[in-house]
């Protein structure tokens, strides 16, 4: 049973890493404020032990989408010949500066891969980004947009009716606050439109659960143990003749705040 694979794509600066680290669970994935942070697209595998559950690749945002369309309609006059243009495209291109980034992009999309395709939500629909969605669904992938939100705005409501002329499912996505059943929502939706992956992605699901179940037994346990050792921890100092009880008072007071400290950082971790 081969692992799912879906390419996160759309224009710079919306957001792509960030829902990458948000499914896959990795923090190491460079996500920055400014444009154009991944230059290379890079593969995150999603396991449960040593099972493969699907894997991510994060690419680089389009840069020239208008002039990659242009490229593409005078080559394909027919649907039918729209997918193998597309692949010309990047054989064509491939080792050179000229469209690196869409290249870099489209190449695991041609490989058979799903499209999660990232948008802000937060700013206005350009018309570059038709012409993005227009190029992946000349690919013939099954394809998901994603409504991100980088900043405060919202623009969903101008995004949608775009998005659902070229996308299968149409999202709201919050990469940052994304939780177990909005990864759980994402696969799900991807099992609808691509019937073969049906097994893996239910086998995906179950082991993503069985780890849920399995984090909340130790997060409860953690708890457990520390409500144990912070309500019964006790600090003792001798008081000798002449001390200053006041004062050794405050220290012991001091000493029990570093240990409780100390408890609540262990059980964190």
């Amino acid at each position: 049973m081969d692992a799912p694979t879906f390419v996160v794509v759309g224009n710079v600066n919306q957001g792509k890493s960030s829902v990458t680290a948000a499914l896959s669970e990795n923090t190491g994935i460079p996500i920055d404020s400014y444009p154009g942070t991944t230059r290379v697209a890079g593969t995150y595998v999603f396991r449960s032990g040593e099972q493969v559950l699907f894997r991510l690749v994060d690419t680089p945002g389009f840069q020239q989408p208008r002039q990659v369309l242009r490229w593409l309609r005078a080559r394909a006059s027919t649907a039918s010949a729209r997918p193998a243009a597309v692949r010309a495209f990047v054989e064509e291109h491939a080792g050179s500066d000229e469209f690196h980034d869409e290249v870099e992009l489209l190449r695991p999309i041609l490989d058979g891969a799903g499209i999660l395709y990232v948008v802000d939500a937060s700013s206005h629909l350009e018309p570059s980004n038709e012409a993005e969605m227009e190029i992946l669904r000349w690919t013939g992938q099954p394809a998901m947009a994603l409504l991100n939100r980088v900043r405060d705005r919202d623009h969903a409501d101008e995004w949608r009716p775009t998005l659902r002329q070229f996308f299968h499912i149409v999202r709201d996505f919050d990469a940052h606050a994304a939780r177990f059943a909005d990864r759980v929502a994402l696969l799900r939706g991807f099992r609808e439109i691509r019937p073969e992956w049906e097994a893996a992605i239910d086998a995906a699901v179950g082991a993503m659960e069985a780890e849920a179940r399995r984090r909340s037994r130790v997060a409860a346990s953690a708890i457990a143990d520390l409500m144990v050792a912070a309500l019964s921890h006790v600090e003792r100092r001798p008081l000798g003749e002449g001390d200053d009880e006041a004062q050794v008072g405050r220290a012991l007071e001091e000493a029990f705040r570093d240990a409780q400290r100390r408890l609540e950082r262990r059980a964190r971790e």
